[in-house]
């Protein structure tokens, strides 16, 4: 049996100040540089510090999580492997810090006929594991298709695709410190398949919910926003073409509390990709589709809002095993392709998962990265300085480490 190997993920700093640059920090390693990163997860902590939670292969059945958190501009391993049962495989991973300080990570292990959701919180020198927070679920791809956000004081809030008696429902979970407590459904109509939700929320309390509803081949890109006791509908469907393929969506508020939203749709035979912002009233199209070439397929987006307001995507196109990842931002009229190019570090290799936040001075990205197939996807590290124009973005990147 051939051996799945895997990452590169490339993690890129950005800074607003337009003549000084980052100092070089060191290279975000993987525990062990011979195993392939599997997968992904990034945010920021209370103090704007980078934190990149990512699964290495170990063997088919062994996926170890690590937490690394940059300080200093050293990249410092949080504790060690996170999985509560060892030698098993960590997946959906999520890595989330609040502005209490509070610092959650929570990931789903294989308990033989279904998925144990775990949850650890750092106590400031180990993992803790809060068994009692922990949920069986079945393994289907709708009980896997979930979100995790933190309120301000640090308690963890879902948002769940669930299978029920009629169909698949989305619904919130809050974490009452005893127990989750479940919202109604989110859906429109309790006998459709609604899946793929996320979740956003900001210090004033917002929460809004996006997700797809229909089937496979014809879904509603959907959203809604908790006003204090009700989850309000915004608006209608946001897709381009009315009960179209759609995916992947993501949601992000902005500096005024309105939603912003990715999502991947089907045009001409290919996932395209599209961002709309919400007016207060209305859906409002950001440009045009994203897409570098418009007959390559987009994979899952990554969505932030940055200085000025402005949002960014990143995302890998193109063909299997060749993947490149694009950031792009958007300037108040069309979207501007950061860097001019693709961010791979090697012409020819494949780009995977990239991630991008931002505290509204630094821009950040990652992603995972192998230069052939037959290297493994590893982690690296380059510091990039980011040079505003008016009214555009441009990057300026150094060779990586």
């Amino acid at each position: 049996m051939t051996r799945l190997k895997l990452p590169f993920a490339a993690l890129l700093l950005t800074s607003l100040a337009l003549a000084s640059s980052i100092p070089r920090s060191t290279p975000a390693q993987n525990a062990n540089p011979k195993r392939s990163v599997l997968e992904l997860d990034f945010s920021l902590d209370a103090q704007g510090r980078p934190l990149l939670a990512w699964v290495e292969q170990v063997s088919a059945a062994n996926h170890p999580l690590f937490v690394q958190r940059l300080e200093r501009g050293v990249w410092r391993k949080l504790g060690g492997a996170l999985n509560v049962d060892k030698g098993t495989a960590a997946q959906g991973v999520f890595i989330r810090s609040a502005s209490s300080g509070t610092l959650w990570a929570a990931w789903s292990e294989n308990g033989g006929h279904a998925d144990i959701v775990q949850f650890g919180q750092w106590d400031g020198q180990r993992w803790v594991s809060q068994i009692k927070m922990r949920q069986s679920i079945d393994l289907t791809y709708a009980a896997r298709s979930r979100d995790l956000e933190l309120e301000e004081d640090g308690t963890p809030l879902w948002v769940w695709a669930e299978i029920n008696q009629t169909g698949i429902a989305v619904q919130t979970r809050r974490w009452s410190g005893l127990e989750w407590t479940k919202s109604a459904p989110l859906s429109l109509n309790s006998k459709t398949i609604a899946t793929q939700p996320a979740l956003a929320t900001d210090k004033s309390g917002a929460r809004v919910v996006v997700w797809l509803e229909g089937d496979a081949a014809r879904s509603s890109v959907l959203v809604k926003r908790w006003n204090g006791k009700l989850w309000d509908k915004l608006g209608g469907p946001l897709n381009i073409r009315p009960n179209t393929y759609t995916f992947a969506p993501t949601v992000q508020l902005d500096v005024t509390g309105q939603p912003v939203v990715a999502w991947l749709e089907d045009r001409g035979g290919a996932d395209t990709l599209y961002v709309k912002r919400w007016t207060g009233s209305s859906w409002t199209l950001l440009g045009d589709a994203l897409n570098v070439d418009p007959k390559q397929f987009a994979d899952r987006p990554s969505l932030t809002v940055h200085a000025q307001n402005q949002p960014c995507v990143v995302w890998a196109e193109g063909p299997e095993d060749l993947k490149k990842g694009y950031l792009k931002c958007f300037d108040g009229k069309s979207w501007q392709l950061e860097r001019g190019k693709a961010l791979n570090f090697t012409p020819g290799s494949d780009l995977r998962g990239p991630k991008v936040v931002s505290d509204g001075k630094v821009l950040r990205v990652v992603w995972r990265e192998r230069k052939t197939v037959k290297e493994v996807y590893r982690m690296g590290f380059s510091s990039a300085t980011l040079t505003p124009s008016v009214p555009t973005l441009r990057l300026k990147f150094p060779p990586p480490n």
